[in-house]
């Protein structure tokens, strides 16, 4: 795995630290967490020229916005040094990504790459039935109908696939995949894309490397979606739908989610 440890170019020197990592879902953001926040910033700005990724800040109104929410993670090694991690959101593809922040829980080049194999299947179907529909009669109707009952299938058993092959550490150590993590709720399922938000990413990185974590906290990077409005460069807690589960069974040993954090 390598190695993503920051270093603070800031001085830390007599900056308080928090007494045990503050809730993810809170509006409290200790101070070191925001000197690590800005850092970053500085980091993504300075090398706006090596991101391939578009993050809407063109003039355009026709763009397609592509903000992105990015977090930090403070830590301590074993060594007893303060540093952070960084990592973003679903997915981002460039170089600059790669070499910077905590890469994605699931390799998704593994297991002769079922993600990228089953995409092109369900790619194929969903030509098929365009192409029937585009025919217009009784028999074609019945294919097109048969058709998108297998891509919805297909579909299904893709996602069951992959949620298994995320698998996620605890304080005390036991590891689960998010089928096995969200089979209690009521649900009995994770929502799709769970497992790529920044926190969880950040904490199973920081569990799988012996490093401690002492502040955490996630912020906004471009231009605002129009379904939910975001800041550029504004802190937001970690999400509800996908991550407060999977949170509370990562760190069920804190007393951090208490019933008036809402996000």
């Amino acid at each position: 795995m390598k190695d993503c440890f920051v270093s603070f170019k800031t001085t830390i020197a007599g900056v308080e630290l928090p007494f045990q990592l503050n809730n993810p879902f809170g509006k409290e953001i200790p101070e070191i967490a925001q000197i690590a926040v800005k850092e970053l910033q500085q980091y993504i700005a300075a090398n706006e020229e090596c991101w391939s990724h578009d993050f809407g800040f063109g003039t355009s109104v026709k763009q397609a916005v592509k903000g992105k929410m990015f977090g930090v993670l403070v830590v301590e090694n074993v060594k007893g040094e303060m540093g952070y991690l960084a990592t973003f959101s679903g997915k981002l593809m460039n170089d600059l990504a790669n070499n910077h922040f905590v890469p994605s829980v699931f390799d998704a080049t593994v297991d002769d790459n079922f993600i990228s194999t089953g995409m092109k299947a369900l790619s194929v179907m969903s030509r098929e039935i365009k192409a029937l529909e585009l025919m217009e009669n009784a028999t074609d109707a019945d294919a097109v109908a048969e058709l998108k009952l297998k891509r919805k299938n297909k579909s299904y058993q893709l996602q069951e696939q992959l949620f298994a092959n995320y698998h996620f550490t605890n304080r005390q150590g036991l590891t689960q995949n998010l089928l096995d993590i969200f089979c209690d709720t009521p649900n009995k399922r994770p929502a799709a894309g769970t497992g790529e938000c920044a926190a969880p990413k950040l904490l199973e990185y920081a569990m799988q490397n012996k490093l401690k974590p002492i502040a955490i906290t996630e912020f906004w990077w471009g231009r605002s979606p129009k379904v939910l409005h975001r800041q550029h460069k504004a802190n937001y807690p970690a999400c509800q739908n996908k991550c407060r589960h999977l949170l509370e069974y990562m760190l069920h040993d804190f007393t951090l989610f208490d019933a008036t954090c809402s996000r």
